[in-house]
């Protein structure tokens, strides 16, 4: 996980961004109904601390997250892997997350009378190898 500002944004022209500016600065957070494992797992690690993130605006669209944060001074918190393909349509930098969260953990479940059905296992199968890959 990672953050990314607009190129010039004022308060990071140094490429730093620190917890006190992390807790301080406003944010553009990408919302779907429900809460994402990475909103509660930044909230968490801030209430530890007695914080809570300073989100300005919530939308559905990580693309959204992308034109609202390269056209003001919010901030963002996303994937790495997400941050780099938004370099080439915008000016953003990427700067490192000043917390710790715990890594995530992704896991399927189903049915146990799909459990040995063969197009269930191939699909499982398929998932556990696209996530080998990335």
């Amino acid at each position: 996980m990672i953050c990314i500002a607009r190129a010039d944004h004022p308060d990071l022209r140094d490429g730093k961004l620190t917890y006190d500016k992390y807790v301080k600065l406003p944010h553009v957070q990408f919302d779907v109904p429900g809460r994402t494992t990475t909103e509660l797992l930044v909230q968490e690690r801030l209430a530890q601390d007695g914080h809570q993130p300073n989100v300005k605006f919530r939308v559905q669209s990580l693309l959204t997250v992308a034109d609202v944060v390269a056209s003001s001074d919010l901030l963002a918190t996303m994937s790495q892997r997400f941050a780099i393909t938004l370099l080439d349509q915008y000016q953003l930098q990427i700067l490192e997350l000043p917390l710790r969260i715990p890594l995530m953990q992704n896991r399927a479940f189903w049915h146990e009378r799909m459990h040995n059905d063969p197009r269930s296992r191939w699909f499982r199968k398929l998932l556990v190898n696209v996530a080998k890959s990335i």
